[in-house]
Parts: C-alpha cells; structure tokens; sequence
C-alpha cells in the first residue's frame, strides 16, 4: 500500500525542479532583456531638476495655499507656518537638521522663503493675517496698560490744561503733550509687562490743513503734521482731539515695537501675539488704494486700533470732564470690625460651592479683591469667579461651544454624556491664562457643582429660552454674514450702511447689525442665569459672595484716595429699566441679590478690597 505512494512523490519531486529551472530560464530571459539603469546619469539629473527649482516660487504657491485655507486652520499652525516663509529655519531647528544630515550623511532640505512682497503676494499675506485672532489674554495685557495711562493723564493737571489750549498749528504745545502720553505709556508699559523700552520723539513734518497724512511712525520716531487735515472747518476740541488720537495711535505702533524688540521677556501669554507683531513687522502691508483692505486687517493696525482707539476714547471722556482732582471731597470708608479674612482663608482643593468665596461686580471693579485672592492662594486651588464653573461655554471662538450646546436644545438632543462633558471639561490653555480671569481656574471647579449648575441651567425656562434664541440668531447672524460677503466695499469687520451702496445692502447689513445684537442679548440672558443660580447655590449653602462696588458706587473703577467719590445712591440707577446698562449681568446679578438674599450675612460688599456695610440697609427705592 505504501509503493504507489513512494513513486508518486517521486515524480512530483521531478516535476518541481522542471519548474524551478524553467523559472531560472525566464528570469535570465528577463534579466537580458531588461535595459540596464545608468545610476549616475538619474543621479546627476536629480541634481539638475534641485538646483532648477525655485524655493521662492514654491514659497509663493504655500501662501497662497495657506490664504486659501485660513479660515479653517488653528492659530498655532498658520503662525508656525508663516514663519517658516518668512524667517526659514530658527536656530534650533536649523541645529537640529545640521546634526540629522551628519547621522544620515544626506543633504540638508531647507525651506522655502518668500523673497518678493508684492502683487499677490501682499493679498495673501493679508488674508492669512486678517484671519489670526489676537488672543484675549493679550488684548487684556493691553487693556490693562490702557488703564494705567488714563490714570497717570487723568490726574495729571498739565494734560487737561493743555487740551484746553488751541493745538492746532501750536508745534511746542503739541511736543508738551506728547511727552505727557509719552512718559505715561513708558510707564505703564513697564508696570504691566517688566519691559523698559527706548524712548520715542516727535518730528513736524509741516504745518498744512490740507495735508492728506496727520503720522507715521518707524525706529522710535513719530511724525505728524501739527495742523489736522481740514481744521479750518473743525472746533479747537475737535482738532485737539484728532492731534491727541494722531498721538496715540502711532505712540501705540511705538509700544508695538517695544513689545516685539524684548518678546522674550514677556510674560509667557503674550508671546505668541508678539511673535505675529515681529511676523507683520516683516511683512508689512502699506496703506494704498489697492491694499487698504488688507493694511487694515494686518495684525498691527488691528491692535493699533484696539488698544489705540480705545485709549483715545477714554482720554477724549477725561478731556470732556475736565480736572477735578483738586475739588473732590473724599468720604472715608468704614471698614467693618471683623478683619477681611474668609475671602483669603484657603480651602481644600476643589471645595463644593457651600464652602467656597466667590467675587461679583465689574470686571475692572473687581481687580483689588481678585489680586488678593490670589496672593493668598498662589496655587489656583478653587475657582474664585462665577464665571469658572461650567467655564467650557466661555470658550470658543465668539462662544462657539455655547453655540453647540444651543444647537442642540433647540433641537431637544441634550444628552446625559453632554452634560458630563460640560461638568468634567478640563482647560488645557488654563494654566497660560491670566491669573485675574475666570479661565485660569476653569479646571479647579468642583465637577458635582458643575454638573448640577448645568443640569439645573437646562430646567430653567428662562435659561432654554435663552439658549433656543442663540441657536436662532446664531444661525441667522451666519446667513446674513455670508451676504454681507457680496459686497466687496464692506468692511466686514466693521459693516456700516453707506450711502455708496445699494438700498439692498443697506438693508442686509441693518439685518445683520440687528440679529448681532439679539445674539449678544441672548448670551447675557444665558450668563445671567447662571451667576445667579452660581449666587443662589453659594449663599444657601453656606458659601458666600464678596460683591465689589468699584465702579458702581464710585466714580471710578480703580479707587484712587484722593480723588475717588463714593456714593451709594448710584446703586438706584441699577433699578431702574430706562437706565442705559439696566440689562447688564452685573446690574441683574445684584437686584438679584438685593431681592433674595440682602439679609443674608455671608453677602458682603466691598469698595477696593475692603469691606462695607452693606447698602441694602440704607437703599430705599421706589
């Protein structure tokens, strides 16, 4: 049984090797016919096609891949990548190539730059730029350094004589308020962020009313013309006022450069906006007619704008109250026997609402009681504003995960896992963010607080309502964006009618104006909700709420002994619907408090960081 089985492997055995050599065959076939590779003629073609391409080319066809993409990109990746196009390799990357090359023994690939800035390359540049967000904690930096300068000016009893005089035309009273703003921008610059920078001149370009160009600035140098363009035609407060703004804004492209020349001594937040600053210091777009657009959107004339106009804004409120510094009668304030101690007493980590101390009032009202907190709590142990709880709704880009969230109660498909997201969320920016906002403590909130403030908020009729509007107007807000984008002669930054457009585009940007504004009325409402609810929970618990009056019942909103007036009839103002900030969260959040909780001894209010008696006592109202 076992012979036919031998004779049988034989053959396949014998078979095999017919195979294999018949293989052997074709392959010798194939090998003779195949035509032979000439290695060094493909090399010294790679070579050729290296040096022909043109790095600066390529660099062109990545920007404008880049503007095509902008809108859709993170911060930190167009940013990483602009500089690649502007500055090539940094040092250490370059390092780390170099020594890469040694271990693989093969040519470094550098990258490409751009070399020309002109033509389209202008217009990509300035769609990439105008589409990078300065960051808030920046912008705050900045606003801070604002608020420094108002207060050194506003006591300062030479600046209000000086805006008073006829400046137009007046070269040495000009040069006297120049140096005024000058000092006090050096000064808060280096009070806010450590960097003592250059100091910066003013030189007369001319003396004409019809000259097109009122400033300039570059290398620590402002010029302007001292009389403002078509002054004949203005009042002596009007033109005073446009010599101070043409002064401010080119001061402000001054602290720019400071900001930028010593970047790596600020404060870690303000890096990354430095860095788009040295960015648009490279690639600067200059005002013309066909790049006006873009010189506007850039990264240093928006910021110019910003802190700039706003500053201009504040100093023209200082000129049109005048100096009162030397008539004001200051009250005194009556501190409370028992010390300030609750608000600095530290807690356990994460501690529930019931044994926690939060602070109300104005944003800027509030920055005393804020800064001592901290100080008495370095390690960011517990959330110390409303607004950290549930703080992921704060977030995003115009309240984008707000926006989600809205989305979806209006189509009624708020989960359980939604919910715990809101309430688990943790910051990964937070321990980059000021130590005065609300986000360096998003993470510290306590996750059972979190989620029953949310699931509370979403049972709320009100707070749904809310919620329903801004996933209404949001949706509408985009639709008419998108048409508002038809006229290429908006400004869509800053969308204004005009008698130059169509009554068709007129009426679509009062649209849009309309539903950005019942969008944001619909935000206040939600965020008003819940600090209330955050109020409610906190001092029914045994929690309690310092509530700062700065900037409520003062006249300021940095209390200044010598100048600062207290009275608490102001507070009446809050209660009253024809008052112009009737809606604010602040004014809601303490008739709230005035209606629920007056009585209630955990509420305390303070003016700078120091406890008062409470107002409710004495408020009479109609």
């Amino acid at each position: 049984a076992e012979i036919p089985a031998v004779i049988g492997n034989k053959a396949n055995s014998n078979n095999s090797n017919n195979n294999q050599r018949l293989a052997e065959e074709n392959q010798i076939g194939n090998d003779v016919n195949k035509p032979k590779i000439d290695s060094k003629k493909l090399f010294e073609q790679a070579k050729q096609k290296a040096r022909e391409r043109d790095g600066a080319k390529e660099a062109e066809k990545k920007l404008k891949i880049l503007a095509e993409n902008a809108e859709s990109l993170p911060k930190e990746h167009l940013l990483k990548a602009l500089q690649d196009l502007a500055y090539g390799s940094s040092v250490e990357e370059a390092t780390a190539l170099t020594n890469k090359a040694k271990e693989t023994r093969n040519k470094i690939h550098r990258p490409d730059t751009i070399e020309g800035f002109e033509g389209q390359n202008v217009k990509n540049m300035g769609k990439v730029m105008s589409k990078i967000e300065l960051d808030a904690a920046y912008l705050q930096s900045r606003g801070e350094i604002n608020q420094k300068i108002v207060d050194k000016l506003d006591s300062n009893q030479e600046f209000h004589q000086l805006m008073k005089q006829k400046l137009s035309g007046n070269e040495e009273g000009i040069k006297r308020l120049f140096g005024l703003v000058e000092q006090a921008k050096f000064e808060a610059l280096k009070e806010v962020t450590g960097v003592e920078g250059s100091r910066a001149k003013v030189e007369f370009t001319g003396n004409n009313p019809l000259s097109m160009k009122q400033g300039s600035y570059g290398n620590d140098l402002v010029q302007m013309n001292a009389t403002p363009i078509l002054s004949f035609l203005r009042t002596r407060k009007q033109n005073n006022k446009e010599i101070l703004d043409t002064i401010v804004h080119e001061l402000t492209h001054h602290d720019q450069a400071q900001i930028i020349r010593h970047k790596d001594k600020l404060p870690e937040h303000m890096k990354p906006d430095a860095n788009l600053m040295a960015l648009n210091g490279v690639y600067y777009i200059n005002s013309g007619l066909t790049n006006m657009q873009q010189y506007k959107k850039q990264p240093q004339e928006r910021e110019a704008f910003f802190s700039g106009h706003k500053l201009g804004e504040q100093l023209s409120k200082l000129v049109d109250k005048g100096y009162t510094g030397a008539k004001r009668e200051i009250q005194s304030i009556e501190h409370l026997p028992s010390p300030n101690s609750n608000l600095e007493t530290l807690k356990p980590q994460s501690t529930d609402l019931g044994n926690n101390t939060l602070i109300y009032g104005l944003k800027d009202g509030r920055k005393e009681l804020i800064n001592r907190a901290n100080q008495a709590d370095k390690g960011k142990r517990n959330p110390i504003l409303a607004d950290s709880y549930i703080g992921e709704l704060n977030l995003g880009y115009e309240f984008g995960n707000l926006s989600k969230l809205a989305d979806k109660v209006k189509q009624g498909k708020v989960t359980q896992q939604d919910i715990d997201h809101i309430a688990n969320f943790q910051d990964l920016g937070a321990d980059n963010a000021l130590a005065t906002s609300s986000r360096s403590r998003i993470n510290q909130a306590n996750v059972e607080d979190n989620k029953k403030i949310i699931t509370e908020l979403l049972n709320n009729p009100a707070a749904v309502d809310s919620l329903k509007r801004i996933a209404e107007f949001n949706e509408k807000e985009q639709q008419l964006f998108q048409k508002l984008k038809q006229n290429e002669n908006l400004d869509l930054d800053n969308p204004k009618t005009s008698s130059s457009f169509t009554k068709e585009q007129n009426e679509a940007i009062e649209q849009y104006l309309s539903a950005v504004g019942e969008l944001n009325r619909s935000r206040e409402d939600f965020f008003s909700e819940k600090t209330k609810l955050i109020a409610k929970e906190t001092l029914e618990r045994g929690g309690k709420v310092y509530f700062a009056l700065d900037g409520l019942a003062t006249d300021t909103t940095t209390f200044n002994k010598d100048k600062t007036q207290i009275d608490m009839s102001n507070l009446k103002k809050l209660f009253d619907p024809n008052y112009e900030f009737y809606n604010s969260v602040t004014s809601r959040e303490l008739r709230y408090l005035y209606e629920n909780h007056r009585d209630n001894p955990n509420l305390k209010f303070t003016i700078k960081d120091q406890v008062i008696e409470s107002p409710f006592r004495e408020l009479e109202l109609k």
